[in-house]
């Protein structure tokens, strides 16, 4: 009879050692999805273009005169030592100051390096100040281009104008 519970009590040790081992490999099976994950790609990629899952915001940038270098030299260090490339502005942020702001920033990087969005408010949209619009955002930027032009935000814009204004801009 004792070698018959010896026996049994060997077998439910195997028994939870077996589970022990399966629960260890689920967990190193985890870490391992999570190490690939963080190593995922910093690019997705949409019909071709390339684009970074991670950017930078500049809605505050260019509001204060005195923190203009700070914020140029954070642009920069973005780019430099976090491939942070997509830089995303807006007409309206400091009422084009932030745009000169990221222009003075990137200037001496390749603009084929850089994505960048800019933004046009609803308001010169239902006025179809588009091209004006995009226009004076490149200037500031000392771009000929944005990889995407945004509405900024939805409002009351007609958006089947809203698409065709845009489709008019991208042909020019």
């Amino acid at each position: 009879i004792k070698d018959f519970f010896g026996s049994a009590q060997f077998y439910l040790n195997k028994k939870e050692v077996q589970k022990e081992e399966i629960r260890k490999e689920k967990e190193k099976n985890k870490k391992e999805k999570m190490k690939n994950t963080a190593a995922l790609s910093p690019y997705i990629y949409h019909r071709s273009q390339k684009i970074p899952r991670l950017g930078i915001g500049t809605w505050t940038f260019g509001e204060n005169e005195n923190n203009k270098k700070t914020e140029i030299a954070a642009i920069q260090n973005a780019i430099d030592n976090y491939n942070l490339t997509l830089i995303d502005t807006a007409e309206m942020y400091a009422d084009g100051k932030s745009e000169k702001v990221v222009g003075e920033a990137i200037k001496n990087y390749k603009r084929e390096d850089l994505f960048i969005i800019g933004k046009i408010l609803p308001n010169n949209a239902k006025q179809r100040r588009y091209e004006e619009c995009c226009k004076a955002s490149l200037q500031n930027l000392g771009i000929s281009y944005f990889d995407v032009y945004l509405l900024h935000w939805r409002d009351s814009v007609n958006l089947a104008d809203m698409v065709f204004n845009m489709e008019i801009l991208k042909s020019k």
